[in-house]
């Protein structure tokens, strides 16, 4: 009987400290899988825009064009698997996206399109200067995943939300907003990529 209680034991630390070790890496496995879909997905966005000067819109609701980008809906990068096939499959799933179908997916917004749309209030956005606006126009599209604390900072409430995210990319004052692994493997942030690179 001592000896059953002695194994356990021994068998409860060994769990004890391989399955932390074994969490972390699974998220870090997310974390690159994250990347290279995003990765994959800014390639077929760049060759959209050879072939039609000019990068996708996001899809309209009723009348009103959706510059600001559609939080992971399965519509925002469909034309770039239709009819002409920029990649395979447009309808990446994140792996960090938790929920209901429509929170699976990378959020996406046209940068450029809505600057000159006007949908974005520049002042709020950190966008007010003409430096600041070129800045921003720089990045021109912008991919986002929820990543590992999968909370969603940057399109979940157009415009406030992503007002948030243009912020983080014109000033240093909200940085925080984009995932870095150097404060821990499930730490705050979002996984971002514009056509810049990643952030």
């Amino acid at each position: 009987m001592i000896e059953l209680l002695i194994v356990v034991a021994i068998i409860a630390i060994l769990a004890a400290i391989a399955v932390p070790n074994f969490l972390e890496a699974q998220v870090r496995s997310k974390v690159s899988r994250v990347k290279s879909d995003v990765r994959s997905t800014a390639t077929a966005l760049e060759a959209y825009a050879v072939d039609n000067n000019r990068y996708p819109d996001v899809p309209k609701s009723g009348s009103i064009p959706l510059k600001l980008g559609i939080p992971y809906s399965r519509a925002c990068l469909s034309m770039l698997s239709t009819p002409v096939a920029y990649m395979s499959n447009s309808l990446l799933i994140d792996a960090f996206a938790v929920g209901s179908q429509n929170t699976q997916f990378f959020g996406y917004a046209n940068l450029k399109a809505a600057l000159d749309a006007g949908d974005v209030d520049t002042a709020t956005a950190g966008a007010a200067t003409p430096q600041q606006k070129n800045m921003l126009l720089e990045h021109i599209w912008l991919l986002q995943s929820v990543g590992p604390d999968r909370i969603n900072f940057a399109l979940n409430a157009p415009p406030v939300g992503f007002q948030d995210a243009v912020k983080s990319l014109t000033t240093r004052e909200t940085m925080s907003f984009f995932y870095d692994p150097t404060n821990g493997t499930v730490s705050g942030g979002d996984i971002v990529r514009t056509a810049k690179g990643q952030f």
